[in-house]
C-alpha cells in the first residue's frame, strides 16, 4: 500500500515537471519485485529526464546502457557519455562510478 502511494506521488511529481522524480519513477518501473514493473513507463520517464538533462536520469540510463539492462540496449559509448555528463553536473554516483572504473583500468 505504501509502495503504491509512493509510486502515485512520484508519477504526479514527474508529470508536473520534476525531472529528478521522473528519473526515480522511471527506474522504479524497471523493478519487477515492487509490483509496478512496466518497461514502457520506465523508458518514457527516464527519457524525459534525459531530455531535461537531469543528472539523476543521465546516471541511471548510463548505468542501464553500460550493463545492457532493459528497456535500453547496450550502448557503451552513449552510456559513458551520459555518465560523464552526469558527473560533470555533480552527481555523486556518477563521479564514484567513473573513479572506480578508472582504478580498475590500472589493475588489468
Amino acid at each position: 500500500e505504501a509502495m503504491d502511494e509512493g509510486m502515485k506521488v512520484m508519477k504526479k511529481l514527474a508529470d508536473d515537471g520534476d525531472m529528478h522524480a521522473a528519473a526515480v519513477y522511471g527506474t522504479a518501473c524497471s523493478f519487477e519485485h515492487i509490483g509496478h514493473y512496466d518497461l514502457q513507463e520506465c523508458k518514457k520517464y527516464l527519457e524525459m529526464s534525459i531530455e531535461a538533462e537531469d543528472p539523476e536520469g543521465m546516471y541511471r540510463v548510463g548505468l542501464m546502457m553500460l550493463n545492457g539492462e532493459e528497456p535500453f540496449n547496450k550502448d557503451v559509448v552513449y552510456g559513458m557519455w551520459l555518465m560523464n555528463k552526469s558527473a560533470e553536473a555533480g552527481h555523486e554516483g556518477a563521479i564514484s562510478y567513473l573513479k572506480v572504473r578508472d582504478r580498475l583500468k590500472y589493475l588489468k
